[in-house]
């Protein structure tokens, strides 16, 4: 892969035929009651660094075949982004924007999930597609401002250059 490196910015990864062409960075699957957290801090963080995203409220078309579009959000983006929750895994949506993201991600070359925990949940509620998901890799939240900081770098240093994640110890 060829890469371009303008002054002042960082590089970035020319297409050569055969690789993936990604219409956005990142699909966000949220639960409706993390979306105060999703729109005021997570998409301000990312789009002001230049992380496109497509989030359900903003950006689906209304009358469409929900699975369907769900689909396509996530086939034209690099990455889905799940933002876990007791709430997220209480939710049969957010579990079939998971599975459907895994599916995709197996099945197609690029791309992948990230996890965000945004709130603990209880380990009952783990499901085996999920646990395989966080042994691999995720970001936890943190209230700590200076863990903040280290979250933001990493997630967006992942949705823009790719690279493995290993989950943020602040404590």
């Amino acid at each position: 892969m060829a890469y371009r490196h303008r002054r002042n910015q960082t590089a970035t990864p020319t297409p050569t035929p055969g690789d993936v062409v990604y219409e956005r960075d990142a699909f966000i699957c949220y639960n409706s009651n993390d979306s105060a957290w999703v729109c005021n801090d997570l998409l301000k963080h990312l789009e002001n660094r230049q992380v496109s995203t497509v989030i359900h409220q903003r950006d689906f078309l209304p009358g469409s075949i929900l699975e369907d579009i769900i689909r396509e959000s996530i086939a034209k983006c690099r990455y889905t982004v799940l933002v876990l929750s007791p709430d997220f895994l209480a939710s049969n949506w957010c579990l079939l924007e998971m599975h459907l993201a895994r599916a995709h991600v197996s099945s197609h070359v690029g791309g992948g999930i990230v996890a965000i925990i945004l709130r603990e949940f209880p380990l009952s509620q783990l499901t085996r597609t999920l646990e395989d998901i966080l042994s691999k890799s995720y970001l936890k939240w943190t209230d700590s401002p200076h863990g903040q900081v280290l979250f933001w770098d990493k997630l967006v240093t992942k949705l823009r250059r790719g690279g493995n994640l290993r989950p943020l110890r602040t404590e």
